[in-house]
C-alpha cells in the first residue's frame, strides 16, 4: 500500500515551527533572512517573507567552500531536487525537482541572469555553466509557467553570474586530482568608466575518468559579463559565454556484473560527444518615469554538438538555435489605497534544430553503415503575454496573481520523406495565485496554486500532430521563520502536483508495428520538504534538509506496458543533506556535507530497487594572504551506488555505477 503524506502531522510541524519563531526578533549574521531580497519567484526585486513560493538560495561562495566540482554537485543538498548523474565526473547530469520526471532536466526552466538556458530541445547543458562564475542560485519550486511559460513544471532554477564591482579583483587557480583530473581559472573582474564594471573568466577542466575506457572528459568555458549606466535612467548588461568539450561515456553495465563488484568495467564502448555552445544575452532597463520601468531582454543560443557510437549504433549531427526577446511594463502604484505592483509582459522566442541520424560502423547491416536513417528540421515559435499583480493587502499580508498564454506553433521537415512532415499549434493558459503573511519580523507564512506546461517538440508531434502540453496543477503551503534570534532560518513546505496530458507511446493503427504519442498519461506528486541553517557560534555554521516525496503514476501505459499505480523512477521517498562548515580567523577552514539517498526504482516497471546509500564529501582549506590552498574529497568513504539505469526490457537491466572515492587539491592566488 502507498504511504501517504499525514496531513494533521505535517500541519503540527507547521504549527510547531511558527510557534517557536513567533517572539523571535531578526538579526544579523545569519545566512538566510526574511528580509533577504530575490529576484526570480516575481521578476522583481521581492523580499523573501513576502514570496508566496517555496525558495532556496545558494550563494556561490558558499557552493565553491563546499567542495562542489561543477554546480550540479552543488545542487544534491537541496530539498525537493534530485539528480542522476549519466557520465562520471559531473559532466553530464539530469536534474529533477519535485518529483517529475527524470529526463534531463526537461521538467526545470532553467536560467542565466533570468535568460532562458533550455535548448530547442527542452534539455540543459549544465557543463556550459561554469560554477566558477557563480555569484548566487535562486531556486523557486513548483509549476511557474505563469512567468516562465514552457518546461516550468517542476520549479525554475536561475543563476546569477559575478557582477564587476569598485575594485579590480583577479584570480588564478589550477588543481590536480583522481584519475587525471585537472582544472585551470583565470578570473578577473573590476570597475570601468563612468560607473560601469565588468566580469570575465576562463576555465578548462579535464580527466581520464575512473572507469576502464572510454570515459575521459575535456571541457573549456568562456564567459563575459559587462554592466553599466547607459544615462540616467538607463541601465545596460551584456553577457557572452561559449563552451566546448569532448566527452566519453562509457555506458552502462549488465546487472550482474555490477553486482559481482565490477564498478569499473565498461561492458561496451556508448558513444562520444563533442559539443559547441554560444550563449548571449543583452537587457536594458529604463525609467520612464520614478513608478513605470521598461526592461527589454534579448538572447540567443547557438549549439553543434556530434554524437558517435551511440548505443543504438546510430550516430547523430545536432544543430540548435535559440533566440528571443521579452519585453515588460512594471508598474509601481496604488490600488484602493495599498501598495501595489503590476508587470505587463510579452515575449517572443524562436527555436530550431536540424537532426541527422547516420548508420554507424557499428551497424549490425554492413550495408546501411555510414547512410543517413533520419533527417530533419524542425522549428518552435512562442507568443506569450503574461501579467502579474502583487498587492499589499496588509502592511504584514502580500497577495500576487498571475496568468500568461502561450500560443505555440510547431513545424517539422522530415528531409528523407516530405510526407511525414508535420505542422501543430496550440495554446495554453497558466493562472497562479498565492498569498504571503508576515505574521511578525520573524515568521511568514504562504500558500499558492500554481499551473505549469511543457510543450512537445518536433519529434514528438511527427508521429501524431494533434498532441497537447503536458500540464501540471499544484497546492502547496509553508512556512518560513527565523529561530533562536535570528542565528537559524527555517523553511518547512507541503506540495501536490498533479502531472496530467503525459505523452506515452501506444500502437500506431495505421502502421502495424509502430507507434505514436497520445497524452494519455497522468502521475501525482505530494511531499514534504524541510530545510534550514543554524550560526552555531565560533565559526561554526550547520546546513541540513530533508525531502520526503511520493511520486506515482496514476493512469500510465506506455508501449502497452500498464504502469498505473506504480512508483516514478528515480524519485527516493526519503532524502536528508547535512553539511558542518567552519572558518577560523587564522584562514584555516573547513566543511564536510553527508547526503543520504532512501531506497529508489530504477525503471517504470520497479522491477530493481536502488538501496539506500549515503554520500560524505570534506574539504580542507587554508588562506595566507593572496594564497589559498585546499584538499577535498568526494564520497569519502568509497559508498557504493547507481547513478543511473535503465531496464531495456526482458529482464536486461543495465546500471551505470556511480563515483568513487577521488581526491583533488588546488591552489588559488587572489590579486
Amino acid at each position: 500500500m502507498k504511504r501517504k503524506i499525514s496531513i494533521a502531522a505535517a500541519a503540527a510541524l507547521l504549527l510547531a515551527a511558527a510557534a517557536q519563531a513567533q517572539d523571535t526578533a531578526q538579526k544579523e549574521g545569519g545566512m538566510h533572512k526574511l528580509d533577504e531580497v530575490v529576484v526570480t519567484a516575481t521578476k522583481s526585486e521581492t523580499e523573501l517573507k513576502d514570496v508566496t513560493a517555496s525558495v532556496t538560495v545558494l550563494d556561490g561562495e558558499t557552493l565553491r567552500g563546499s567542495g562542489a566540482r561543477v554546480l550540479t554537485d552543488a545542487l544534491h543538498q537541496t530539498a525537493g531536487v534530485q539528480m542522476n548523474e549519466w557520465e562520471g565526473g559531473g559532466e553530464f547530469s539530469m536534474v529533477t525537482m519535485r518529483g517529475m520526471p527524470a529526463l534531463n532536466s526537461q521538467y526545470v526552466q532553467v536560467l542565466v541572469d533570468g535568460v532562458p538556458r533550455n535548448t530547442a530541445l527542452d534539455t540543459v547543458d549544465w557543463s556550459a555553466i561554469p560554477m566558477e562564475n557563480v555569484e548566487r542560485v535562486e531556486i523557486i519550486k513548483g509549476p511557474a509557467s505563469a512567468l516562465y511559460g514552457k518546461s516550468a513544471l517542476g520549479g525554475v532554477i536561475n543563476i546569477i553570474t559575478k557582477q564587476g564591482g569598485a575594485s579590480r579583483q583577479g584570480e588564478v587557480s589550477a588543481g590536480y586530482g583522481s584519475y587525471g583530473e585537472n582544472k585551470q581559472t583565470a578570473l578577473l573582474s573590476g570597475p570601468l568608466a563612468g560607473g560601469a564594471g565588468y566580469s570575465l573568466g576562463l576555465t578548462r577542466r579535464a580527466g581520464e575518468g575512473w572507469r576502464d575506457e572510454n570515459n575521459g572528459f575535456d571541457r573549456v568555458n568562456g564567459f563575459a559579463r559587462l554592466d553599466g549606466q547607459l544615462a540616467e535612467r538607463t541601465k545596460a548588461g551584456l553577457s557572452v559565454d561559449a563552451s566546448t568539450w569532448e566527452l566519453e561515456y562509457p555506458d552502462y553495465l549488465p546487472l550482474a556484473n555490477y553486482q559481482a563488484g565490477e564498478r569499473e568495467q565498461v561492458f561496451f564502448r556508448h558513444g562520444k560527444e563533442d559539443h559547441d555552445e554560444q550563449n548571449l544575452g543583452l537587457s536594458l532597463e529604463h525609467e520612464l518615469r520614478k513608478e513605470l520601468k521598461l526592461v527589454n531582454r534579448t538572447y540567443g543560443q547557438n549549439i553543434t554538438e556530434e554524437w558517435r557510437d551511440i548505443v543504438d549504433v546510430v550516430d547523430k549531427d545536432l544543430e540548435s538555435r535559440r533566440s528571443g526577446n521579452e519585453l515588460r511594463l512594471v508598474s509601481d502604484n496604488q490600488l484602493f489605497g495599498r501598495k501595489n505592483q503590476t508587470m505587463l509582459g510579452y515575449q517572443l522566442e524562436s527555436e530550431d534544430y536540424d537532426e541527422t541520424r547516420r548508420f554507424s560502423q557499428y551497424f549490425p547491416a554492413e550495408a546501411k553503415r555510414g547512410l543517413i536513417s533520419r533527417d530533419a528540421e524542425s522549428n518552435r515559435l512562442f507568443n506569450s503575454l503574461y501579467v502579474q499583480d502583487e498587492l499589499k493587502v496588509t502592511d504584514a499580508v502580500t497577495a500576487t496573481a498571475g496568468l500568461r498564454y502561450d500560443h505555440v506553433s510547431i513545424e517539422l521537415d522530415n528531409l528523407l520523406d516530405p510526407a511525414g512532415s508535420r505542422d501543430s499549434d496550440f495554446s495554453e493558459f497558466s493562472p497562479k495565485i498565492g498569498a504571503a503573511w508576515a505574521v511578525n519580523p520573524a515568521l511568514s507564512l504562504f500558500a499558492s496554486v500554481s499551473s505549469g506546461f511543457k510543450a512537445p517538440v518536433g519529434s514528438q508531434i511527427a508521429s501524431n500532430p494533434d498532441i497537447k502540453p503536458e500540464d501540471a496543477f499544484s497546492y502547496e503551503t509553508g512556512v518560513k521563520a527565523s529561530l533562536l534570534g535570528g542565528r537559524a532560518y527555517v523553511q518547512l513546505s507541503l506540495y501536490r502536483t498533479d502531472l496530467e496530458n503525459q505523452l506515452v507511446m501506444v500502437p500506431d493503427a495505421a502502421a502495424q508495428g509502430t507507434f505514436r504519442y497520445e497524452n494519455a498519461g497522468e502521475s501525482r506528486m505530494q511531499g514534504v520538504e524541510l530545510e534550514g541553517d543554524l550560526d552555531l557560534g565560533h565559526g561554526f555554521t550547520l546546513a541540513g534538509s530533508y525531502t520526503y516525496n511520493d511520486s506515482s503514476y496514476i493512469d500510465f501505459v506506455d508501449y502497452e506496458m500498464d504502469y498505473s499505480d506504480y512508483d516514478l523512477p528515480w524519485q527516493p521517498k526519503h532524502k536528508t543533506a547535512l553539511e558542518l562548515r567552519y572558518a577560523h580567523s587564522c584562514g584555516f577552514g573547513a566543511s564536510i556535507a553527508s547526503r543520504w539517498v532512501g531506497t529508489q526504482w530504477i525503471d517504470n516497471e520497479n522491477s530493481f530497487e536502488q538501496d539506500s546509500y549515503n554520500l560524505v564529501d570534506a574539504k580542507l582549506t587554508y588562506t595566507k594572504g593572496q594564497w589559498e590552498g585546499s584538499l577535498s574529497a568526494r564520497n569519502l568513504f568509497d559508498s557504493d551506488y547507481i547513478a543511473a539505469g535503465e531496464n531495456w526490457g526482458d529482464g536486461d537491466i543495465y546500471l551505470t555505477p556511480g563515483d568513487p572515492v577521488t581526491l583533488y587539491a588546488e591552489l588559488k592566488l587572489r590579486f
